[in-house]
């Protein structure tokens, strides 16, 4: 961030219109990232009694989401283009705010109760692009916007406990004696729904690693991996590594993990959250050219592909990525996603299994390019099962994820 914005007469007295203008400011006119700002602005704030950074996260969260609805609504450009539009952004979702409440939840809802009544093009009241709408349509049907709606809510806070050293149980037991509140949710074992949102970060658990945050749709993926202790496993997308520790627990923390990358400092974020969780089985390799892959032709047991993709299934929690993603991005997602296929697959031995996932809730992300694969692998791979997860039905991120085995 910039040198002035971290002078001291910025904390104690400043109040939420002005933090929430000047981090708007930010990711609009200065471009800084979405977590950048957040993490920057969160800083600036000492809680009081007409607000908490709790209330700045969601608060920021929620403007950034809605900004087409808002400009049309405050009739400044869209997207905004100098301060006083931004302002104007701002302005109009505190309006919504009125009488004074610190519950985002309940201003978006407000806003968009009103967006319904005004007779606006859909993409307006869902506050997405144009092209985005439409493609989404082309993809989704009538669906897409259920599916936008859902995805236009706060995300749940979900922890996934770490197995390797509490329970979930223990772990709930342990966070009520800090004050803080979860529920247990049906089919998945490990997770936990946080109650209220608080910075989970300062919880003594965490800095034991007895827990990640894990959405619960994320939390499915490494379960449909199938792995068993001893196996040799690579997770070959791994990013900073959050299936890769999911995947080591279900392993017993037995066997081999390989996790690759071709993003270095991810994988030293793995390495980092690796020893926190008290897991040593896991590998990490930065892919530098193809012949990386080439080297493990026929190693693994398991193969994850958590493949890059538009992100769709993640608005809810990525507000900003509608405005980020662009037509020519989404294309040469989808070039990356079946090169990715063709070559990584070479990895999986004769009878081993491989989960081919996003976070993406576009069928030519997903079941279009499984389809495409198989009938590309030469009979290599046959189709064993498959998982959607819908926004509007789960109420958590959108997923897909497809289990191939290889049979020659």
């Amino acid at each position: 961030m910039r040198k002035s914005a971290g002078k001291k007469e910025h904390k104690l007295t400043m109040p939420i219109e002005e933090i929430l203008f000047r981090a708007a400011k930010d990711f609009f006119i200065e471009e800084r990232s979405y977590d950048q700002c957040v993490s920057y602005w969160i800083k600036q704030i000492t809680p009081n009694k007409s607000y908490s950074k709790g209330f700045f996260a969601e608060a920021f969260m929620e403007v950034i989401r809605w900004a087409r609805l808002l400009s049309h609504i405050g009739q400044c450009p869209f997207l905004p283009k100098s301060a006083l539009d931004v302002a104007t952004i701002v302005n109009t979702w505190l309006r919504f705010a009125k009488p004074k409440t610190d519950n985002a939840a309940q201003v978006s809802e407000a806003l968009a109760a009103y967006a319904k009544t005004q007779g606006l093009a859909e993409q307006v009241v869902l506050s997405v692009p144009d092209w985005l709408f439409e493609q989404g349509v082309q993809e989704l049907g009538s669906a897409w916007t259920t599916e936008l709606a859902a995805l236009n809510t706060i995300p749940q806070i979900v922890l996934r406990a770490n197995s390797l050293k509490i329970s979930t149980q223990q772990l709930k037991n342990r966070l009520a004696e800090e004050g803080t509140q979860t529920r247990e949710v049906e089919n998945l074992p490990l997770a936990l729904v946080l109650e209220s949102r608080i910075n989970i970060f300062s919880s003594q658990g965490f800095q034991q690693g007895y827990f990640e945050l894990q959405d619960l749709s994320s939390q499915q993926v490494a379960p449909f991996l199938e792995v068993e202790p001893g196996m040799r496993v690579v997770d070959a997308c791994a990013g900073a590594g959050g299936k890769s520790l999911h995947i080591a627990t279900l392993m017993q923390s037995k066997g081999k993990l390989l996790s690759l990358d071709t993003v270095l400092w991810k994988l030293e974020q793995l390495k980092k959250r690796a020893v926190r969780a008290g897991i040593s089985i896991i590998e990490t390799r930065s892919i530098e050219s193809s012949k990386t892959i080439k080297r493990l032709a026929q190693t693994a047991d398991r193969l994850l592909l958590d493949v890059p993709c538009s992100g769709t299934g993640v608005f809810r929690r990525n507000p900003d990525a509608r405005w980020k993603l662009t037509p020519k991005q989404l294309d040469e997602l989808k070039v990356v996603q079946a090169d990715i296929l063709d070559r990584y697959t070479a990895m999986v031995k004769v009878g081993g299994k491989l989960v081919y996932s996003t976070c993406s809730i576009f069928p030519s992300e997903n079941e279009m390019q499984v389809e495409a694969f198989l009938q590309r692998c030469n009979g290599q791979f046959k189709l064993e099962a498959e998982k959607k997860i819908k926004p509007s039905e789960s109420g958590s991120d959108g997923f897909y994820m497809a289990r191939l085995v290889r049979v020659s």
